[in-house]
């Protein structure tokens, strides 16, 4: 009993407990039991609390980081087939700067031209047939200046060094100002059907030629043979008569 008691002895009590092995004593007195008991409930709950918390930051963490996560995989996804789309379509597409200058470029052009990314980058220029190289550069001047969609014929020159005719369209890309951010294009080979169409000239010009040949058959025939009423007018009567019975009164 006098280790649970302080009046006997006038000393708090000793508590005997083992730690790691070894026996440790603590004071102990009647009086503060309650005091004791209370600050060990309100250490346990803050640490409770504190343990809470940090499984909750660490979830939000770990949430973060999963969300994170998805949405660049997502967003990756979304640029591999975008891309993969863009270089499947069967066009050469490209893209430029507000100031026009390209910054973009699919497969299909840089297979075509044979030029490399940091080539195709450069301008698309040298590819232009000399021909309609300044025709081309001052239509775009215009339409770029003037913020407008632009359209043109020209021929481009193919990896080889052969020349084909490409339908050129660009339109311009705009914010929630109306301010030009980007310009994307397309070049669509047109080659077979600017052939057709330059074999349907030939055809249509050589029709007129034959035409107007025929059309003036009749006259050269008249000049250098003369018209049989015109021939009967000039004979005697008899002459008439006697060449009834032939049709061409020769």
């Amino acid at each position: 009993m006098a280790l649970f008691s302080s009046r006997s002895t006038g000393k708090a009590a000793q508590l005997p407990f083992t730690l790691n092995g070894s026996e440790q004593k603590v004071p102990w007195s009647p009086n503060n039991t309650q005091a004791s008991v209370s600050s060990s409930a309100s250490t346990a709950r803050n640490a409770s609390a504190r343990s809470a918390a940090v499984r909750e930051s660490t979830a939000f963490r770990t949430s973060g980081r999963e969300r994170i996560t998805v949405v660049t995989r997502f967003c990756f996804s979304m640029r591999t087939a975008a891309s993969l789309i863009i270089d499947t379509i069967p066009a050469m597409v490209w893209g430029m700067g507000p100031d026009g200058v390209m910054d973009f470029s699919n497969q299909r052009w840089l297979s075509y031209t044979g030029l490399s990314r940091g080539e195709a980058i450069k301008g698309a220029t040298p590819a232009i047939h000399p021909d309609d190289r300044t025709r081309a550069i001052e239509k775009w001047i215009i339409d770029k200046a003037a913020g407008v969609s632009s359209e043109d014929e020209l021929r481009l020159r193919r990896a080889d060094g052969e020349y084909r005719w490409f339908l050129i369209r660009t339109v311009p890309l705009r914010d929630e100002r109306a301010r030009i951010v980007n310009w994307f294009g397309t070049s669509t080979d047109i080659e077979d059907r600017k052939r057709a169409e330059e074999k349907l000239r030939t055809t249509s010009e050589r029709l007129r030629a034959l035409s107007a040949r025929l059309q003036s058959a009749p006259s050269v025939i008249s000049t250098r043979f003369g018209s049989p009423r015109r021939r009967c007018a000039s004979r005697p009567v008899g002459q008439l008569a006697a060449a009834a019975g032939r049709s061409d009164f020769a």
